[in-house]
């Protein structure tokens, strides 16, 4: 989370957008609320500038406990 704190700083970009696979279901641990928190945790260097974001979901992110849709 350091380092995209520090590109933000560093770029000062006007929007942020993930490009796909930043969260993996094959770490998935089981448990419900794996992917949110994983999801929460990539996210909160974004979050915390408070610039606009947007994800384009890749093959792994519907792996674990949230399906594509969700």
């Amino acid at each position: 989370m350091q380092v995209q704190t520090t590109v933000i700083e560093q770029e000062d970009p006007s929007l942020v957008v993930f490009s796909g696979d930043m969260v993996s279901g094959y770490g998935w641990n089981g448990r419900p609320g794996w992917y949110s928190s994983r999801w929460q945790q990539v996210a909160s260097s974004v979050r915390s500038s408070g610039l606009p974001y947007a994800a384009i979901l890749g093959n792994h992110d519907g792996e674990a406990d949230l399906g594509r849709r969700q």
